[in-house]
């Protein structure tokens, strides 16, 4: 019985590590099936500094914003 409550806790671990990864690059696989042009900065930005909780939210509002609105961005 012991071993599978351990087998149990290792699992969910590794569920809690998958999902934390998952949710860490979310603005990132956003930009991308959006199939934004500036997906790369996104992608960079959010790997880089997406611990920072600033970064990460400018990563997922850059990634949500429709694609109309990118079109006047300072970026192109």
């Amino acid at each position: 019985m012991h071993e599978i409550g351990h087998a149990v806790f290792i699992g969910f671990i590794v569920l809690i590590i998958i999902g934390g990864i998952g949710i860490y690059v979310l603005p990132s696989i956003i930009a991308v099936l959006r199939h934004l042009k500036l997906a790369w900065m996104v992608i960079i930005i959010n790997v880089f500094f997406g611990w920072s909780i600033v970064a990460w939210l400018f990563c997922l509002m850059f990634s949500l914003m429709s694609k109309r609105d990118l079109g006047s961005s300072m970026f192109e």
